[in-house]
């Protein structure tokens, strides 16, 4: 018999039940203690069942604890599965922006405790399908809103940071707040034309899903939303003369 990990790492995918991996749902249903990420994030009572008794903590981020904004959360994962195993569940996948799953393995590895990672529909492959693009096939770049507002200079030094290319599509994710949305919009207008087309995309895969088209002039003004994700189509080569590679 296989020896139970002692940190069982799940994808709810957007927090719908009906798409749970078979994997997810087991890990889930078995747990005796479940931390979760849910800021923002699906609400887990929804993929629970509401029959069984299991203890769920929330976790939340800390900008002054060394190692970064998930660190002592991840401690705190880490802890007590010193005293059993325990779940940590994230929204989409697990391996897509998750800075409380790389700090959870990173504290497990020095620690000795085992891992496993259950896979979840991430927020790629739900904006994927709703827009009806191949991230593959169409060489699309995928950005994590939060990593390029914490990564880039600020202005006037942040010309020329944003190493995206307007020759092919892009993807942000993780919009959650008005100064990350600042931060894509200054980034976007330095390689794109102010009323170049842009789509934002909020709960994708939920039946509230809701699409808002509109350009990269108008996108620092757009209310916040949580679980959004923004879509930038390309440029034509002969319009995409700001390319910051060349």
């Amino acid at each position: 018999m296989t020896q139970q990990p002692d940190i069982t790492i799940v994808g709810l995918g957007p927090g719908d039940p009906d798409r749970l991996t078979v994997a997810a749902r087991r890990a889930l249903d078995e747990a005796e203690r479940i931390f979760v990420r849910s800021n923002p994030g699906p609400d887990l009572s929804r993929v629970l069942d509401p029959g069984r008794a299991v203890e769920v903590s929330s976790l939340i981020q800390t900008d002054c604890a060394p190692g970064g904004r998930w660190y002592a959360a991840a401690g705190a994962v880490c802890d007590a599965a010193a005293d059993g195993p325990v779940v940590l569940a994230v929204p989409g996948h697990p391996r897509f922006g998750e800075g409380v799953v790389a700090d959870v393995l990173a504290i497990a590895a020095e620690r000795g405790l085992a891992t496993s990672v259950i896979d979840g529909i991430s927020a790629v492959d739900l904006v994927a399908s709703a827009l009806g693009f191949d991230p593959l096939l169409d060489g699309v770049q995928c950005f994590a809103g939060r990593l390029l507002q914490l990564r880039l200079p600020k202005s006037p030094y942040a010309g020329g940071a944003f190493t995206g290319t307007p020759s092919r599509p892009m993807l942000f994710t993780h919009l959650y707040d008005d100064d990350i949305m600042r931060t894509v919009a200054a980034s976007l207008s330095r390689v794109f034309p102010s009323r170049h087309p842009v789509t934002l995309i909020d709960r994708a895969g939920l039946p509230s899903q809701e699409i808002l088209e509109s350009t990269v002039g108008e996108l620092a003004d757009l209310p916040v939303r949580p679980m959004a994700a923004l879509w930038v189509p390309a440029l034509p080569g002969l319009d995409a003369r700001r390319d910051p590679r060349t």
